[in-house]
């Protein structure tokens, strides 16, 4: 992945009233000034489901963690959908986040596609239960 990378961010759906994602959201546009190649995007799943979002890396919150199969399978083999860093998310750190961003940036296509295989198999792993 060479070109600029676009990362979307999925709000959590607001239960609480305290949107942890947004706050890391605002945290990491600050951070992420000097990088011309990554352009951050924030989407709840409702507003998702209005208007598809194109993105090439999707990082969805904590309560939402339910909605990563789902959403590799909305987006298919281009896109690498996975959890915000899980401690990073509890601590409101920022920069942790954009080191996993980085590293999904630096990921060969590969890797890459291993990784959307797993999320299938997740999916898949998700269904046999119900069946069940």
């Amino acid at each position: 992945m060479n070109e600029k990378l676009r990362v979307l961010l999925v709000e959590d759906e607001k239960s609480a009233g305290f949107d942890i994602v947004r706050v890391l959201y605002e945290k990491l546009g600050k951070l992420l000034v000097e990088e011309k190649d990554i352009e951050v995007m924030i989407a709840s799943y409702t507003e998702m489901k209005e208007r598809f979002v194109s993105a090439d890396v999707v990082l969805i919150g904590y309560p939402n963690r339910a909605l990563i199969p789902r959403m590799a399978y909305i987006y298919g083999k281009t896109t690498y959908v996975d959890l915000i860093d899980l401690r990073a998310y509890s601590i409101l750190d920022a920069e942790a986040i954009k080191t996993q961003i980085m590293t999904i940036k630096e990921l060969s296509s590969q890797d890459f596609h291993v990784h959307h295989q797993n999320k299938w198999s997740i999916l898949c792993s998700f269904k046999n239960k119900k069946r069940v």
